[in-house]
């Protein structure tokens, strides 16, 4: 026969009254107090149109979350669909002049995959298909707009501005703005089949106080120029001129 002996009094010594008093309320747990690796764990497993339209749309974070796991679940398909003559680098990563140097910059071809994604996303939606994990698609035209014209344009711009920031010529992202210097936002390629043109904002001579983009350097295309090639001439007619800015109500620019 086992005899036990009497329990401890646990709550021996405790005052009741005071321990509910300082009890604190119970928190509703959240979605966004997860973990990171696991929020992303879980968010990687909804349909990607769900993504799209509806978690991204929630607040900022979900907002990042859900892009990271847009772009990276569609940026093979992207890959695959851009043009060979083309190079393509949307997220902006590139080497600085000094080895080993990691250097970025805002990437207006990030903004052409995001309009990639949300085509796919569309006609996802379209033809009712509920993940897109798999088939993810766009319409022949639109494919046509964004890798014929888009995505190279793009592309070629992020490329004019990174020459231009390594040579002096375009300002720095960091940096205040000098007069003697191109902003980047101000600035706009035209790649045509046979030429490709750099643009900045100029007043017109015909109409007073209104401002127009107008060609800056133009530049002969050959059906063998890379895009690199293209813009380190666009760059380089660029870093030849004396322009100045004035930022008022309208932005535009002076040949001295």
């Amino acid at each position: 026969m086992v005899v036990l002996d009497d329990p401890p009094p646990v709550y021996e010594g405790i005052d009741r009254s005071s321990t509910k008093d300082k009890a604190t309320p119970r928190q509703t747990p959240t979605l966004l107090g997860l973990p990171e690796h696991i929020l992303l764990t879980i968010l990687s497993y909804l349909p990607l149109p769900t993504l799209c339209l509806h978690v991204r749309l929630t607040n900022r974070q979900l907002l990042l979350f859900s892009s990271v796991i847009l772009r990276r679940s569609l940026l093979p398909v992207w890959e695959s669909k851009k043009r060979p003559a083309f190079t393509s680098d949307p997220m902006g990563k590139r080497r600085g002049k000094r080895d080993g140097e990691q250097q970025h910059q805002r990437s207006r071809e990030l903004a052409v995959l995001d309009l990639f994604i949300a085509a796919c996303v569309h006609e996802a939606v379209r033809a009712h298909e509920s993940e897109l994990h798999l088939l993810p698609s766009v319409s022949h035209s639109a494919e046509r707009d964004i890798f014929d014209f888009m995505q190279p344009k793009a592309r070629l711009e992020d490329l004019v501005i990174r020459y231009g920031r390594e040579d002096g010529t375009i300002a720095a992202e960091s940096a205040e703005q000098d007069e003697w210097k191109v902003s980047a936002g101000d600035l706009s390629v035209t790649l045509l089949a046979r030429s490709a043109k750099l643009l900045l904002p100029f007043l017109s001579q015909h109409q007073k106080g209104v401002v127009s983009l107008k060609t800056v350097t133009e530049l002969p295309r050959r059906e063998s120029d890379s895009l690199e090639e293209i813009a380190s001439g666009l760059a380089g007619g660029l870093a030849t001129m004396r322009l100045m800015r004035h930022a008022g109500k309208e932005v535009f620019y002076v040949k001295e």
